[in-house]
C-alpha cells in the first residue's frame, strides 16, 4: 500500500472514530430523556414514524449525515437514500440549491 494511501486510510478512520465519539456523547447527554413514540389512537404510518426519527437523528447532529446514521443504527448509504428519495429531506439551505 502507498504511503499515500496508507495517509488516506488513516485519516478516515481518524473521521470515523471522532463520529462514533460524538454519536457516543450525544446519547449520554440525551440519555435522561428517552425518544418514544405516541401513537395517537387513529393511528400513524410507519413512514411517518421513520421521517420524525431521522429528522431527530439529523438535528441532534447538526444534519451530519454519517452520525446520524449511527444515532439509528443504520448505514450512512441507506442514511442517504432515505433522505433523499423516500423523504425528500434536505435542510432548508441546501433546497434553494
Amino acid at each position: 500500500m502507498s504511503s499515500k494511501h496508507q495517509a488516506e486510510l488513516t485519516r478516515i478512520l481518524v473521521l470515523l472514530d471522532q463520529a462514533e465519539s460524538l454519536c457516543k456523547n450525544l446519547i449520554e447527554e440525551r440519555a435522561d430523556s428517552a425518544w418514544i413514540v405516541n401513537i395517537p389512537k387513529e393511528g400513524v404510518s410507519l413512514r411517518e414514524v421513520e421521517r420524525e426519527a431521522i429528522l431527530q437523528a439529523l438535528e441532534l447532529t447538526g444534519w451530519i449525515q454519517q452520525s446520524a446514521a449511527i444515532l439509528l443504527h443504520i448505514s450512512p448509504r441507506v442514511m442517504n437514500h432515505k433522505i433523499h428519495h423516500v423523504h425528500h429531506l434536505l435542510p432548508a439551505k441546501r433546497k434553494s440549491r
